[in-house]
């Protein structure tokens, strides 16, 4: 089985190519960041960047709604791209999402919003000050 899930931020807007037939594809690249700790105290983080290519339907949700900064969660498969470049071969790794198994999810409000106007996810009272937003979100 071939399948990746990946959840992260978007790294540059992304660019939508409409091929001659009509069918489109998107490609963005995405920011996964892995956090750990090492003897205790210290922390260390490792990001990884990773090749998005979008096709079919998901090209008109990628199109409305996602652009640099967006969190995204997705999963795809995994493909090794082979081209060719200043007469040298060379290899790109990058994840597709492609057909009904594919799954693209927005997280979080729409990028640019203000804290203020972001829907409120607590069932708590959010008037009532008991309320503690968690600002150490892993991505």
């Amino acid at each position: 089985m071939n399948r990746v899930t990946l959840m992260g931020i978007v790294g540059r807007d992304p660019k939508i190519h409409t091929f001659s037939n009509g069918n489109r594809s998107a490609g963005f690249s995405l920011a996964t960041t892995e956090r750990r700790k090492e003897k205790a105290v210290e922390k260390k983080e490792k990001t990884e960047r990773h090749h998005i290519k979008v096709y079919g339907g998901l090209v008109d949700v990628v199109d409305s709604y996602v652009k640099k900064g967006t969190k995204l969660f997705l999963e795809g498969k995994i493909a090794t791209i082979k081209y060719e470049k200043d007469g040298a071969e060379k290899t790109m790794v990058e994840i597709q999402l492609q057909g009904p198994q594919a799954i693209l999810t927005l997280l979080g409000g729409k990028t640019g919003d203000k804290p203020a106007d972001k829907p409120k996810s607590d069932s708590r009272d959010m008037d009532s000050g008991d309320t503690k937003i968690d600002d150490d979100i892993p991505f």
